[in-house]
């Protein structure tokens, strides 16, 4: 495969990452817990689990391009700790760790590729330290290491090594003697993200397209006028550089091409309010609606509005189901922002003392920018309409036993090719043409889980 070809095919994937790889083959809406270990103050939960699954479209291949399908079995731990009467320090933290194993199907050829995949495929740690945790002042200290290996595709035995790393400190001031019935709190807090890709190849899949250094400051007021329900205003700003500009072909004023460097940094400053917390004894909601603008450093910016409405309806212990709608807009490596539109309803059912069933369905709308760095993409304007849905069934033999089987359903139905304009016009790109790739993938999985968190 081209370098051409091969950073088409990682936009792509890119895409399909941003929530159909959030999860994994069987999630929980609920998940039990044991009285743990305890050591002094300190509490720790041990935890460990096995996913049995398959999966029918792997390389998240459009329909016509012959999906191909594996069994899938996963295996991974954990710990989790914090210390329960934290006095001058807090603490609370965890890591976990997984393999993932492929069992493919088809041809000799996709077998090899599919095996190569066979690997540690996510590690997790993060941290949240706290000074003086009780006091009017208190200062925070964040930390959030992921590590993911994402599935490669079809021509290709590597995958996708990202490292994301999320630090910083927050200092909250909350005034009052008592620090269990504060009623207000302003938070000030800063965080550094760098995301980076993993192996020597990165350059060549396009990897290195998505490396990225993000400055976040954040600026929140918070009064708690009910006893479990907040008034809040919010504003932020952030820094966000790509370490590597995006190469694509741009007409000239002449008509003529020529490759051009897109520069998507931006600087993105919002400002929100809302309330969160109970409405009545079985509504609860967070609200919020406010104003961003991602002021990127060259070409278009998202401008608008932003707003999360959510509303969760509880019988406790019984049924719990939610309906929210969330609106954005971020950046992308694929261009300037797109723009996020999301519906969701999610419903939980408890019976019989230690069963469970529940669901959840949502739409995704993401509209990509035209533009990159100020440089019109050729291959036309990008929307992905995706539908996501999931159903399953548990049961909780102990407190810190669950069995868990899930079916989980994802399809793009983007009209999107990307590479179009690069197969039709070889000459004005430099190339001999291109592979067209087609945005669009269903993929269904399902699979069993059994997991203890003592």
């Amino acid at each position: 495969m081209t370098d051409k070809a091969c950073r088409m095919r990682f936009s792509k994937t890119q895409s399909a990452l941003f929530a159909a790889l959030a999860t994994t083959v069987v999630g929980t809406s609920a998940q039990a817990e044991g009285p743990g270990l305890r050591v002094g103050d300190l509490a720790i939960h041990p935890s460990v689990f096995a996913i049995g699954g398959y999966d029918d479209n792997v390389y998240f291949a459009a329909p016509q391009e012959s999906p191909l399908g594996a069994s899938l079995l996963r295996i991974g731990g954990g710990v989790a700790l914090e210390n329960r009467s934290p006095n001058k320090i807090s603490l609370e933290g965890g890591a976990d760790v997984s393999y993932r194993h492929l069992f493919p199907s088809g041809t000799p050829e996709n077998s090899k590729a599919v095996e190569a995949r066979n690997t540690l495929d996510r590690a997790g740690l993060n941290a949240t330290v706290g000074f003086l945790p009780r006091a009017p002042i208190t200062t925070e200290l964040h930390e959030n290491l992921t590590f993911r290996d994402n599935p490669a595709y079809e021509e290709l035995e590597i995958g996708f090594r990202k490292l994301d790393n999320i630090a910083g400190v927050d200092l909250r001031f909350r005034p009052g003697a008592d620090a269990d019935s504060r009623p207000f709190e302003l938070r000030l807090g800063y965080r550094l993200e760098t995301v980076s890709y993993l192996g020597d190849k990165t350059s060549e899949i396009g990897a290195d397209l998505a490396e990225k250094t993000a400055h976040n400051l954040n600026f929140l007021s918070q009064w708690r006028f009910l006893p479990k329900t907040s008034l809040l205003a919010e504003v932020g700003w952030s820094s966000v550089h790509y370490d590597r500009k995006l190469e694509q072909p741009a007409v000239t004023a002449g008509g003529t091409f020529e490759t051009t460097s897109a520069d998507r940094d931006s600087r993105p400053v919002y400002a929100v309010v809302g309330v969160k917390g109970l409405i009545t004894r079985r509504i609860s909601t967070n609200l919020k609606v406010g104003y961003k603008n991602t002021f990127n450093v060259s070409g278009s910016s998202y401008n608008g509005v932003i707003a999360t409405a959510e509303g969760t309806y509880a019988i406790e212990p019984t049924l719990r189901a939610t309906l929210g709608y969330n609106r954005d807009g971020r950046d992308t490596s694929f261009a300037n922002t797109y723009t996020l539109n999301q519906v969701y309803a999610v419903t939980d059912v408890y019976f019989l003392g230690r069963w469970s069933a529940g669901g959840r369905i949502g739409f995704d709308y993401y509209a990509y920018a035209s533009d990159a760095g100020g440089v019109k993409r050729l291959d036309g304007d990008r929307t992905d309409p995706v539908v996501r849905g999931s159903i399953y069934a548990g049961f909780d033999p102990k407190d810190w036993l669950s069995i868990k089987a899930k079916f989980e359903s994802v399809d793009n139905l983007s009209n999107y090719e990307i590479g179009r304009f690069a197969a039709e016009h070889p000459a004005a790109t430099g190339g001999t043409g291109a592979q067209v790739d087609r945005v669009a993938y269903s993929r269904q999985q399902f699979g069993l889980e059994v997991q203890a968190r003592y």
